[in-house]
């Protein structure tokens, strides 16, 4: 062979070689220092975690207190404040502060991040040393197939339902345990006065299969109505999966129109779009509408409420405009094992319906996140985060928190 083409062979090998180290180098440099970058995020992850969920804030009862807002809080945390509870015991009305809004309902109690920020010492006057992103779930999924779900009966009632479960990271929930409570609202219309209810229940039970289904068929609801009554009905879903506890809730028929609700404290703000009348139970005194709750184990609590609308004290929560809504005070404060709460509606259409609202929020409890989360993540500009997992209850309900936390940079 030519010695120059020997010389020129050498050197592309020599060169190839050379460039092959430098990238080698730069690679696991670079990794080496993004594991430490990690590394560094890991323990202020896990102390914000912990001091978000096992520490209730000042002051402690900042969730059920209309009073408390951004303005007047001094230490953050969503833990219960109720005395000797368990470890990770979370407070429902805490989290319902951290969610701003619902289809068509204002929360004008909502935390902002920059509040929450402030107090676990993650932001400054001038800038963010950390940004967050709290986002808790049920631990289980439970979603409807609809297209096994079925109606029948004069007049119709939900009679055929199959459910899928699986755990909040997507794991189908083989063997579990299922509950299917369906409860039938049952109006029965008057002149003059306000129009009065009264309610049944019928159970039934199933085991979720190998891809997590679990299956339901009725042959007749708790009540047969006459012709002058109007029924509606909510079903109410609970699994349970070697300890972790969910509900999921689903209502037939639908309502005519977006109606919203959300419980905060002791109040029922909910969205009306057309007037309707405000049938008041049975059970209740007198003429004023009740909230009626349902309890983590599936039993109802019936709640007489009074509207303050117009209320001076209470009218500061209300955002009037686009929306028409609504502001209910409960007689009774609303304990930690209440998961649902509702009115019961009669428009002017004539179709029963509930106006509810569950608590915590379903499926997606809090999706609570600093402001640049979204710029950095939609500009690719993100630098390393670590998330961090628990296990939290509301009384019996087993929901997942996952905190993601990254670094703001210089």
């Amino acid at each position: 062979m030519d010695v120059t083409f020997e010389y020129l062979l050498a050197s592309i090998v020599i060169f190839l070689m050379i460039g092959t180290s430098v990238y080698m180098v730069t690679t696991i440099t670079t990794t080496q220092l993004d594991l430490v970058t990690e590394q560094q995020l890991t323990p202020v992850a896990q102390q914000l975690m912990d001091k978000i969920l096992l520490t209730s804030g000042s002051p402690s009862d900042w969730g059920y207190n209309i009073a408390d807002s951004s303005a007047n809080l001094t230490d953050f945390g969503i833990a219960s404040s109720t005395p000797n509870v368990p470890l990770y015991e979370v407070d429902p009305a805490k989290m319902q502060k951290l969610v701003n809004n619902s289809a068509t309902v204002i929360n004008n109690l909502y935390i902002s991040p920059t509040t929450a920020g402030t107090l676990l010492g993650i932001k400054t006057s001038t800038k963010w040393l950390y940004g967050f992103k709290l986002y808790i779930v049920p631990s289980l999924s439970i979603v409807l197939n609809a297209t096994s779900f079925s109606v029948t009966g004069s007049p119709t009632f939900p009679a055929s339902f199959r459910f899928n479960i699986s755990t909040a990271d997507g794991v189908p929930a083989m063997s579990a345990a299922v509950e299917l409570k369906l409860f039938e609202f049952v109006t029965t219309p008057s002149t003059g006065t306000p129009s009065n209810f009264t309610f049944y229940t019928s159970v039934a039970s199933s085991i979720s299969n190998y891809t997590g289904a679990a299956n339901f068929t009725l042959t007749a609801p708790p009540y047969s109505p006459s012709s002058n009554q109007n029924a509606t009905y909510l079903v109410a879903v609970q699994a349970d999966y070697y300890g972790l506890l969910s509900t999921a809730f689903f209502q037939f028929p639908s309502p005519p129109g977006s109606y919203n609700a959300i419980i905060d404290g002791q109040f029922l703000l909910c969205s009306l779009l057309q007037p309707v009348s405000l049938p008041n139970a049975t059970q209740g005194a007198g003429y004023n509408p009740v909230v009626i709750e349902i309890t983590d184990n599936l039993n109802v609590v019936l709640n007489p409420a009074t509207d303050v609308t117009s209320s001076g004290t209470y009218g500061y929560l209300l955002y009037t405009t686009p929306y028409t809504l609504k502001l209910y005070s409960m007689a009774n404060a609303v304990s930690p094992d209440v998961i649902w709460g509702g009115l019961l509606a009669y428009p002017q259409s004539g179709t029963t319906f509930l106006l509810n609202a569950t608590r915590p929020g379903l499926p997606v409890s809090v999706n609570y996140y600093t402001q640049p989360f979204a710029s950095n993540l939609a500009s690719a500009k993100l630098l390393t985060s670590v998330t961090v997992e628990r296990y939290v209850h509301v009384d019996l309900s087993s929901y997942t928190v996952y905190l993601t936390v990254w670094s703001m940079g210089t």
